[in-house]
């Protein structure tokens, strides 16, 4: 059995960030959620345990095409973590269904702007007087 073969693991399990969250870019390019919604069985589970709050996590998980519900848990008094439990084969919730019209439809208004950092011409370090 491949590790990469469809409907592979029951579970999966993550801590941390996915890579691909970490500029917060609300697509993430999809790459490393439709491989695990890929490999995840019918009913097999994907747990993540992370700081990031619902309000930024849930906007990277909530698509009908990954064909998983989100259910979401936080742990702490003071400082919060977040249990994240995605189960392949269930609907999203109404609430994460409209989560996820809104940030597309926010994607599509907004327009990609390509920007170039100009290389600084300046010798700092030579032109400190002391």
């Amino acid at each position: 059995m491949a590790v990469g073969s469809e409907n592979t693991f029951y579970a999966l399990s993550q801590s941390g960030e996915i890579p691909e969250a970490l500029p917060m870019h609300p697509t993430g390019r999809g790459g490393g959620k439709q491989a695990i919604s890929r490999v995840l069985k019918p009913g097999g589970r994907f747990v993540s345990v992370t700081f990031a709050q619902p309000h930024f996590r849930k906007k990277l998980y909530a698509r009908q095409e990954y064909s998983w519900s989100i259910n979401h848990y936080h742990y702490g008094d003071s400082f919060h973590y977040f249990l994240y439990v995605l189960t392949k084969g269930e609907e999203l919730s109404p609430e994460d269904v409209a989560l996820e019209r809104k940030v597309l439809s926010q994607m599509e208004d907004q327009p990609t702007v390509v920007t170039y950092q100009e290389v600084e011409n300046e010798d700092f370090l030579n032109n400190i007087g002391l």
